[in-house]
């Protein structure tokens, strides 16, 4: 039986720090994201007001399955990235003989990054696909 897998062979990411997750609008003319979530965290101290980084220093993406169940995980340590950068990512839909309780059915990434008071930002977000390959 074959696998079918409606999500992208590849991604291609470039860092918008001015961006938040209010003004994130993610395309789906296709009908193939059935979800999206996004987060922001200051990590020290609660009081502060600025959830906008100036650097981001590492980057988690991890695949998920049906199950929200973690796949494939790959991290980027030790960027001091801005606005501007860019990376790839290949995802297991591009692996021969997938499995279906290895069919990729998410996508999560967290950076964490500086603001400009040096306080840790995180920003978590996730996209679920809706694999209906009849779309």
């Amino acid at each position: 039986r074959e696998c079918c897998a409606c999500t992208p062979a590849t991604y291609t990411f470039e860092l918008d720090l001015s961006a938040n997750c209010d003004a994130t609008s993610i395309g789906n003319s296709t009908g193939a994201i059935a979800d999206v979530a996004c987060l922001v965290e200051i990590r020290e101290d609660e009081s502060s007001e600025d959830p906008v980084p100036i650097e981001v220093e590492s980057i988690q993406i991890f695949e998920l399955n049906k199950a929200l169940q973690v796949i494939g995980q790959v991290q980027l340590p030790n960027l001091d990235q801005v606005t501007g950068y860019q990376f790839d990512f290949s995802s297991r839909v591009n692996m021969p003989d997938l499995e279906d309780d290895s069919l990729p059915a998410g996508l999560q990434m967290v950076l964490t990054g500086l603001n400009a008071q040096e306080e840790s930002v995180v920003n978590t977000w996730i996209i679920l696909f809706t694999n209906d390959c009849g779309i």
